[in-house]
């Protein structure tokens, strides 16, 4: 084995100028599959850029698809995306909730009347106004404030993350009237449960962040959904109703395993129902559908091209050894009349390709990164086995024929 591995050696010193050329051709091969490679991938990562940066959002609407206000989730579907602990909350980021009810404001309200020798005294009555509660979790949650534009007078202290914050906050209508505790800050207290008699249990205090002169807000108020959710366990069998929820998708790579998690419980709005409540989620995923499509497309040319590469490697390794045998016809001969078999012919002629293809394969490499290690190899595999049929050829060629074939 000692003695092939020199002979090889000295062949290659001695054949530089066919060295060159082996290396060159099978470099040449690499760098062709590198580019392609390169080329796909590249397209392929842009495509999955473009995917990602689409923005996914979805909400719950009614069979009628038209839109989310009014329909009274039932709280058993909107806790599978709002609920920590839901099937779907990992999936979701940036969820709006926007829950609305009428509770009754208790207020207390100053009289100018006379006592009994007709003298001017002032009387504090206790006052009860039918108000509309909105409970939301960000202003992108209702229309009406998100298109404000600075219509929000806020107090010194809050701006728009207030809607996320488990305090007692709210926001008053134009006509609302509040009243000031000990410390002089402004508040309102609100009949949570407006079948019971307003007792220490089922009263709530919210304290005044901000007013706000929108029209049409007359007898509205705005409160954090967690504050004013927290506030219904106090009230007996009561929920607080959602009647809008939407939200964006975190990951848009977890698309499929999301639509499977939520068909169970919701319909999709292109499909039947799987439930008799007609509760739909729509998500608004055309473009990212679209985009993915073209990666799909991306892929399947790349698994198309690849063999294809493969057989211009084996082509080549073929191409290139059939070109060098044909010179060496005199060489093999000289050296099988000598006694080497052809096993020793056939060995020195693959082991010369393997030392010509080692360098130049490491040198990919290094240099090609795009070009997994497997890639290489394979693309090596394939070179070694055009080499070898064309070698196992001209091995199996008897010695005589050989020898006629110089004479001629």
């Amino acid at each position: 084995m000692k003695k092939v591995f020199s002979y090889a050696l000295l062949h290659l010193r001695r054949d530089l100028k066919g060295t060159c050329a082996a290396m060159l051709c099978f470099l040449t091969v690499l760098y062709l599959i590198a580019s392609v490679h390169s080329s796909i991938l590249s397209r392929q990562k842009m495509l999955e850029d473009m995917a990602n940066a689409v923005i996914i959002r979805g909400d719950v609407t009614d069979s009628t698809g038209y839109n989310t206000e009014g329909i009274d989730i039932p709280l058993n579907l909107h806790r599978l995306i709002t609920d920590p602990n839901g099937t779907l909350h990992p999936y979701v980021d940036e969820v709006h909730m926007k829950a609305q009810d009428r509770w009754t404001h208790m207020y207390e309200r100053t009289y100018q009347t006379t006592d009994e020798n007709n003298e001017p005294v002032e009387e504090v009555r206790m006052q009860e106004e039918d108000i509309r509660v909105i409970a939301i979790n960000s202003p992108q949650a209702d229309m009406t404030i998100a298109g404000t534009e600075g219509a929000i007078q806020y107090a010194e202290g809050y701006d728009e993350s207030m809607f996320s914050l488990t305090e007692n906050l709210c926001i008053l209508g134009p006509d609302v009237d509040s009243a000031q505790d000990e410390n002089g800050r402004a508040y309102i207290d609100l009949l949570v449960d407006p079948f019971s008699e307003p007792t220490d249990n089922n009263m709530a205090r919210f304290y005044v962040a901000g007013k706000t002169d929108i029209k049409g807000l007359d007898n509205t108020i705005f409160i954090p959904y967690a504050a004013l959710n927290a506030c219904c366990p106090y009230a007996k069998s009561f929920i607080l109703p959602l009647y809008s929820l939407s939200f964006t998708i975190q990951n848009n790579n977890l698309l499929s395993e999301f639509r499977n998690l939520a068909f169970p419980s919701f319909r999709d709005g292109a499909g039947a129902a799987k439930m008799e409540d007609a509760y739909v989620l729509v998500l608004q995923d055309a473009s990212y559908l679209e985009l993915t499509h073209e990666g799909q497309k991306t892929l399947r040319m790349m698994r198309i091209l690849q063999p294809i590469l493969y057989l211009c490697a084996l082509g080549a390794g073929v191409m290139l050894v059939v070109m060098q045998m044909r010179s060496r016809k005199k060489e093999m001969a000289v050296i099988r009349s000598l006694g080497a078999g052809r096993l020793r012919v056939m060995a020195q002629s693959i082991l010369e390709y393997s030392i010509i293809c080692l360098p130049v394969t490491l040198f990919s490499l290094l240099v090609w990164r795009e070009l997994s290690p497997m890639t290489v190899f394979g693309v090596w595999l394939a070179f070694m086995a055009g080499a070898l049929c064309t070698i196992v050829r001209f091995s199996m060629i008897p010695l005589v024929k050989q020898i006629r074939e110089l004479e001629e």
